[in-house]
Order: C-alpha cells, then structure tokens, then sequence
C-alpha cells in the first residue's frame, strides 16, 4: 500500500490461533501510517444512518441488544468476544 508506520507510533498486540497454539501479532491503528509519493489511495468504510437497518441485522448473530444504539452494541459483542475467547484459552494463555 505504499505507507509506512510514523517512528514512535505504539503498535497493539492482537492473539490468535496459529497451528491450534495462541500467538500474538503485532499491529499498528492506520491513524498511524504515513503515505509514501507512489500510495494508493486507501478507502475506509464509514458509517451512515441508512445503514442502520442491514448493520444491526448483520450484527444480531452476536446475540446482543441494539437498544442503547450501535456504539454500545458494539462494546458489548466486543466484550461478549473477548469473554468467550478468554473462557476457551485461558489454560493455554497462562501456560
């Protein structure tokens, strides 16, 4: 893609299963990448309100409430996720 990552940015740890062993991969917010002369133009997905209705369909797989509006939905498949994720690999993790 052309960009590179602006010297002092502080890079995210993600875990995920490789080969069925949880490993951690290092990644960087693209708020931290600079565009180099030759980029490609990087289209990011942005939100609207009209599409309301096929968001919170989609999300109604995660079995959480959109009452309180999608920012809240999405915290709570997050913490929902990170909940289940932890409930099956804890062992692994703290070994």
């Amino acid at each position: 893609m052309c960009r590179y990552v602006r010297r002092g940015s502080k890079r995210m740890a993600l875990v995920h299963v490789n080969n069925g062993y949880p490993c951690l991969q290092y990644v960087f917010d693209i708020s931290d990448m600079e565009q180099k002369n030759n980029f490609c133009n990087l289209i990011l997905w942005q939100y609207k309100d009209e599409y309301w209705e096929a968001v919170t369909k989609a999300l109604e797989r995660f079995d959480v409430s959109c009452d309180k509006g999608l920012q809240d939905q999405m915290e709570d498949i997050a913490a929902k996720l990170a909940k289940d994720y932890w409930d099956d690999y804890h062992n692994q993790i703290m070994y």
